[in-house]
């Protein structure tokens, strides 16, 4: 079904009327087409999903039921599709997807009960709920406040003096391994305790990645730091891209660990290949140096700058680019024009759907850390892609 769908169609069209097949033989091959079929965007995949039962459709099931009605704004059939479930099991997605159905069947007064109280989650749904309505955004920070002598008994643990013993020789593979003890042999408190110094120390990765293992998803404050923030400053208005932009992509890439690499040997704050840096920089460079702040910064908001002039301007398709690359961006944009947030919704690769919307997320977090008004989702509100 996934090589050739429709010769698998008919293949097992004929299967049925050869062999008998349990319930849940039937099931699991129903399954499988429908996931498919809704993944190749195949005519007949809104068939196939509706074999499927309500009670078997799981998240990945309901996510591409969604984006195919999304895509032939079938709104009568997401409200039909989202009413009988449970409402507490639906996502920020589903629920703003579901009051935006709501919208576009002129019930507004519906839509508008669900926008409110997405509008007070830290989260793009959130954010895009809060520009509908023209309400403030809510970051839901807490402030952290540690019981007294706890964060002094956690540094001079040895597992937190060897890590900085460690990251002051910038040998920093050593020192993170020795954080994962610290912080794997430490009580939530402690971890908390942790988190702080951390972030005291410039280990910022440290701070975020421990306060996600714990779900402490409300102390803001850590989890957003305006870390590099002379370089981001410098290096923003020399390339002419939004600051709020480039600190983003940055927390989304790397979470900001200098020497941070991926397993496609893109290197560090922001992530850069060094293909892309020696295009970028118009010069030969040691891969090594984009472990550099200073150059990674500088040659990262360059080529944000570069994709931004790419897309005629457009920070949603050059955010996508940022990550799917330019070339296979371009291949998505619609013949017809459609809402950018539907667009972004159908994103068809997972990682740059969640990255794009990870990233404009992250922006209003900064935006609003910053005291600044301004709401980043509402340009999506007013923007078509396509056409």
């Amino acid at each position: 079904v996934w090589s050739n769908p429709d010769l698998a169609i008919r293949a097992w069209v004929k299967l049925e009327r050869m062999f008998t097949f349990s319930d849940e033989q039937q099931a699991q091959v129903h399954y499988a087409f429908a996931y498919a079929l809704a993944v190749k965007r195949h005519d007949e995949a809104r068939f196939w999903l509706n074999k499927i039962s309500h009670e078997k459709h799981d998240a990945k099931l309901v996510q591409w039921h969604l984006a195919n009605m999304l895509r032939e704004q079938d709104w009568p059939g997401i409200i039909a599709y989202f009413t009988p479930m449970d409402k507490s099991t639906l996502s920020n997605g589903h629920q703003y997807w579901l009051a935006y159905s709501y919208f576009r069947q002129g019930n507004t007064q519906f839509a508008n009960d669900i926008w409110l109280k997405l509008a007070q989650e830290r989260d793009y749904y959130g954010f895009l709920a809060a520009a509908r309505l023209d309400l403030p955004v809510s970051l839901n920070n807490q402030q952290l406040t540690l019981p007294p002598g706890l964060k002094e008994k956690v540094e001079q643990a040895p597992g937190f003096k060897r890590a900085q013993a460690f990251y002051e020789l910038e040998r920093t593979t050593s020192a993170r391994r020795e954080w994962n003890y610290l912080v794997d042999t430490s009580s939530n408190a402690e971890k908390l305790a942790a988190s702080v110094l951390a972030s005291e120390q410039g280990w910022h990765d440290n701070a975020i990645f421990t306060l996600a293992g714990m779900k402490a998803w409300d102390y803001v404050d850590l989890r957003f730091p305006e870390a590099y923030l002379n370089l981001f400053q410098r290096y923003s208005r020399r390339n002419k891209v939004d600051l709020d932009w480039s600190i983003a992509i940055a927390r989304r890439e790397s979470s900001f660990a200098h020497d941070a690499r991926s397993r496609a040997n893109a290197r560090g704050l922001m992530q850069l290949l060094p293909s892309t840096a020696k295009y970028i920089g118009r010069t030969s460079i040691a891969s090594k140096r984009l472990y550099e702040p200073n150059i990674n910064i500088n040659l990262g908001t360059k080529y944000l700058h570069y994709l931004e002039e790419k897309n005629r301007g457009n920070q949603i398709l050059a955010t996508a680019s940022y990550n799917a690359g330019y070339h296979k961006v371009k291949k998505w944009i619609p013949d017809e024009a459609m809402p950018a947030e539907l667009w972004i919704e159908l994103i068809p690769y997972r990682e740059t759907r969640n990255y794009v919307k990870n990233v404009f997320a992250y922006r209003q977090v900064y935006l609003t850390k910053q005291g600044k008004d301004e709401n980043i989702l509402a340009t999506i509100l007013d923007m078509s892609i396509g056409g």
